[in-house]
């Protein structure tokens, strides 16, 4: 079975002759039929990840990501994985950063597999731990994304009156205001004054999720 599946892909057939420790064969759909997860960690650039499914014993690419495994999960009992993969930016600083989340579901058949990624830039500093998960919207024209928890030259981009975000953490800095740590949702567009802007050339174009710091005093919590 596995030799017909991958004599029908002869670059996955070459690297399985070499590398076999990098194809995982599990049900990811719930048909009984062997898909593959592919992880090739040590590559000139990032590390490849790639899903595929078994249709009709040919291998359809479902999922590709670039980035490394740094939190993996299994639930022995629905089969059910996660996987976290972290991605390096290598333009100019502040490297602009990415954190896919893979989530394969086997009971949900064709519906089985989801993904997300939050882009995030180096210098911005994250909590030891999410404690939080509340939808919250800006209720302030104008109202600034920051990599720190501090009023500093540190600006990400500017959020407008009912931009949404997730608050994961918070802290109070040394005047007292209440800092949200905070996975912004998909409004982050390109601004010429904006510090830091996402490069429309990029794979998610404007809108993406981002992490950052916003300030607690405009916004408000909604209920999701």
């Amino acid at each position: 079975m596995i030799s017909i599946l991958l004599n029908n892909n002869e670059a996955l057939s070459r690297h399985y002759e070499n590398f076999p420790e990098y194809f995982h064969f599990v049900s990811l759909n719930n048909d009984s039929l062997p898909d593959l997860i592919f992880y090739w960690p040590e590559t000139s650039n990032e590390p490849i990840f790639e899903v595929y499914t078994n249709q009709a014993n040919s291998l359809n690419l479902v999922y590709k990501q670039n980035g490394r495994i740094t939190f993996m999960e299994y639930d022995s009992l629905t089969q059910n994985i996660k996987f976290k993969l972290d991605e390096v930016g290598y333009s100019e600083p502040p490297f602009l950063n990415r954190q896919h989340f893979v989530s394969i579901e086997p009971s949900k058949g064709d519906s089985s597999f989801e993904a997300e990624t939050v882009l995030h830039f180096g210098g911005t500093t994250f909590p030891s731990e999410f404690t939080k998960h509340q939808l919250v919207e800006v209720i302030q024209p104008t109202y600034k994304l920051r990599m720190q928890p501090e009023i500093a030259d540190n600006v990400i981009c500017d959020l407008t009156t009912g931009d949404k975000a997730i608050t994961l953490a918070e802290k109070a800095d040394s005047t007292g205001r209440v800092w949200y740590f905070v996975k912004a949702l998909n409004n982050i567009k390109k601004s010429v004054t904006d510090h830091y802007y996402i490069d429309s050339g990029s794979p998610e174009g404007y809108e993406q999720a981002i992490y950052g710091w916003l300030s607690s005093r405009y916004v408000k919590e909604l209920q999701e």
